[in-house]
């Protein structure tokens, strides 16, 4: 483990209980199962290119480098993505938890206080839903209507939708996250080395991985799979992608997304009673008891 700022002194994240360069804070002791390797030898992965590294960025934040292609960032105020380089998938949490990204290669998900906005590509058309108060609009730019999933059922509607594959929307929620903790304390980078300080880092008898970093706790499991856990009082986010079969998993008590690739590809969404499901083909939105959408030939369908 391979954790510096270039020109501090921060270069010292081994998987030993002491430091070249000071040490390293400790909030509780990990439990008995998960704890940190005796030897005071810094340990270093045999493969260069698979190790576990971090850094606090110029700009402001920390960039941490996971096994099998995963990358994560995490602002000063608690931002968080999460990128899976190897299957194209990304998810991230704003600090306030009111925002949400994922990118998906069966779609996109944006989520806005109270909104969820989903779009998916494919031959047939570009389809838009959006889950909001009212109910769940939906339409594809092969339909001159949209439509409304209300309690009462689909009727036509008016409604604007945003274009989510025109800019890297897991980026931009971070980069919101960055710039809302740069106005409340520009010396964020600051923040983030003492952040990156406080840190800590233990395996359990699995041989799983566990980095505890500015509140948000990420477990790697020894064949990728990465979970990441952040706390908002009595909010839990959990965040989860596997770098071998492009599986995602996004939740909280407002909101549930899954994705996955192969045989069950898709990607959902569930908020209370309404739910969008994309499978590649058919496109199905429910509001309770009702249910509308698109089958595979882009058709309009009500059940």
């Amino acid at each position: 483990m391979n954790f510096s700022y270039q020109g501090s002194t921060l270069d010292y994240w081994g998987r030993h209980s002491t430091y070249d360069h000071g040490s390293v804070y400790h909030e509780e002791a990990p439990p008995t199962s998960q704890v940190e390797s005796p030897s005071t030898s810094p340990w270093w992965s045999l493969d260069e290119d698979d190790d576990l590294k971090g850094c606090v960025e110029k700009s402001g934040y920390i960039s941490v480098r996971l096994r099998h292609g995963i990358h994560l960032s995490i602002t000063s105020n608690q931002g968080v993505e999460v990128v899976n380089t190897k299957q194209n998938v990304s998810l991230a949490l704003s600090s306030c938890g009111t925002q949400m990204a994922m990118v998906h290669p069966y779609g996109r998900i944006l989520q806005y206080n109270t909104r969820i906005e989903i779009e998916t590509v494919n031959e047939v058309s570009v389809k838009n839903a959006k889950i909001w108060p009212r109910g769940v609009s939906f339409t594809a730019d092969n339909c001159s209507m949209i439509y409304l999933l209300d309690a009462a059922g689909a009727r036509t509607t008016t409604d604007t939708f945003h274009d989510l594959h025109s800019t890297d929307i897991t980026n931009g929620v971070l980069t919101r996250s960055w710039y809302a903790s740069f106005q409340s304390k520009p010396d964020v980078v600051n923040d983030c080395l003492v952040a990156l300080n406080k840190s800590r880092h233990w395996v359990d008898d699995e041989g799983n991985d566990f980095l505890k970093i500015n509140g948000v706790l990420i477990k790697q499991t020894r064949d990728g799979y990465v979970s990441v856990e952040r706390k908002n009082g009595l909010e839990v986010f959990d965040l989860r992608t596997s770098p071998n079969n492009g599986t995602v998993r996004f939740q909280s008590s407002f909101l549930y997304v899954t994705g996955s690739m192969g045989k069950e590809a898709h990607v959902f969404v569930k908020s209370k009673e309404r739910r969008i499901h994309y499978n590649g083909a058919s496109f199905v939105v429910r509001n309770g008891g009702h249910s509308a959408g698109f089958n595979e030939f882009g058709v309009l369908k009500i059940w």
